[in-house]
């Protein structure tokens, strides 16, 4: 017996359309949950053995020829050939957007004239014969242009296939006697094998960005190594000065110096040299891609390195696993993979030797240092005040004669904050009495451009 709710009809809620336009001429069009773009740049291919690899030349040249970046692409395939529909930068298209114009071609039929209503008095168009997008014919018009582009189309391709073959469709603001086919309609049609594909695992910009950090490292290696032994020299030098003030504070806290030590934060945290030149060494020994996945995000802190790589199309996690493997045996077993398993973050333990218990000196004074040498480095510094505490996991001594200890010192917490500078560089000649860093870390922005941060505390009185 059929149930009530069974026998009501569905009510089905309509699919909402938006259309946004794109510097390019060309449209992002959301359906639903799907956002669509038309607009694209198609071209034939010659073979059909790779036609990703063949695009990704044809994306080169594109590139060269118009000056406007190529960064995604969609494949049509026809039944002898294959297209490749360019998005360039312009477009503001993403990995995963579905081409209209693929959709079309391959939902209304091998040999089709179509165009589409956006709304606003605008049109999408497009042509395929043989189930391959005709270039030149993906395109956002309004009503008149796509009157005179379904007519070009038709008198040029229709004589190509034998009559009956070719199927038109257009709504009846461009052509009265054409049917007319929406976009929610359309829509339906949409599948994975539309959607744009990355050309390359990294973007030009990402790429540049990368081998300019490596040219950064390299050139900043002998700077950096004469500075080590300068601040060898004055941390001896310092040791001196050290020795006294525990003496002083001995005699004034009844403490003896291992005591004095332990209490302060910056004791055991390593000093500012040696975790820059251990967090840099660490972070530079990541591979950019691992089997495809892409290096996105990766952070150095005082006892590990944290790397976050994204999913490409096409790649796999066991295919991650398996290079992460081949690359660092010791890293296989320190992989973390998301829910949604389209990003994966690898842990791997550093060491740091603590830096010791650098002597007190006016608060205001080491700000000032450090502020200068940064803003001479022409990286954006951001200082904020910190409330002070012992060092974590500091126990008063329980047959100690004096009530616990309370900082007698003040902390500043300082940071730079997404720069294009490497660290090796504006890091080199920092003030390190005083001064400690807490994490170094590498991400891409929304233009895929490597930005670095580094986060700090100050001490002094």
């Amino acid at each position: 017996m059929k149930t009530l709710s069974r026998l009501k009809p569905r009510l089905r809620r309509k699919r909402r359309v938006r259309v946004y336009s794109t510097p390019a001429g060309g449209a992002r069009i959301v359906v639903g949950r799907r956002v669509f773009v038309a607009g694209l740049f198609w071209q034939v291919l010659e073979g059909r053995a790779s036609p990703l690899s063949e695009a990704r030349t044809l994306a080169k040249d594109t590139q060269r020829t118009t000056g406007d970046p190529v960064r995604f692409v969609s494949l049509n395939e026809g039944t002898a050939q294959t297209a490749a529909g360019f998005a360039m930068k312009a477009t503001r298209a993403r990995r995963g957007m579905y081409s209209l114009a693929a959709v079309a071609a391959e939902s209304l039929g091998p040999n089709v004239v179509a165009a589409f209503e956006l709304g606003e008095g605008r049109y999408a168009t497009v042509a395929a014969i043989r189930g391959v997008i005709v270039p030149e014919s993906d395109k956002v018009v309004d009503a008149t242009e796509a009157r005179a582009t379904i007519a070009a189309l038709w008198r040029e391709h229709s004589g190509s296939v034998e009559d009956g073959q070719m199927r038109l469709y257009a709504p009846q603001a461009v052509l009265p006697d054409a049917e007319d086919v929406s976009l929610e309609q359309l829509a339906k049609g949409a599948h994975r094998q539309h959607q744009l594909r990355a050309l390359q695992y990294l973007t030009p910009k990402e790429a540049l960005s990368l081998l300019a950090v490596a040219g950064a490292v390299v050139a900043a290696g002998w700077g950096l190594s004469a500075y080590y032994e300068y601040q060898e020299a004055q941390q001896r030098a310092a040791e001196a000065r050290r020795q006294a003030e525990l003496e002083r504070l001995r005699r004034e806290s009844g403490m003896d110096a291992q005591q004095l030590s332990l209490l302060r934060p910056w004791t055991a945290q390593p000093g500012a040299v040696v975790f820059a030149r251990t967090c840099m060494q660490a972070l530079w020994r990541l591979p950019v891609t691992i089997d495809g996945w892409a290096i996105a995000q990766a952070q150095c802190t005082q006892t590990a390195v944290k790397a976050k790589y994204s999913r490409t199309i096409g790649r796999t996690v066991a295919g991650f696993r398996e290079r992460v493997q081949q690359w660092l045996p010791e890293a296989a077993n320190a992989v973390d993979v998301s829910v949604d398993a389209n990003a994966a973050t690898i842990s791997l333990a550093v060491t740091m030797p603590p830096g010791g218990d650098d002597p007190l000196a006016p608060h205001d004074e080491r700000i000032a240092r450090l502020a200068t040498h940064l803003q001479r480095q022409v990286v954006p510094l951001e200082l904020a005040a910190k409330a002070s505490s012992l060092a974590p996991g500091y126990q008063h001594p329980p047959d100690s004669p004096l009530p616990p200890p309370t900082p007698d010192w003040m902390t500043t917490n300082w940071s730079v904050k997404r720069t294009e500078r490497s660290p090796a560089a504006f890091l080199a000649g920092l003030p390190a009495q005083g001064v400690r860093i807490t994490s170094i870390e590498a991400a891409f922005d929304a233009d895929g451009r490597l930005q670095w941060s580094v986060s700090g505390d100050l001490y002094g009185q």
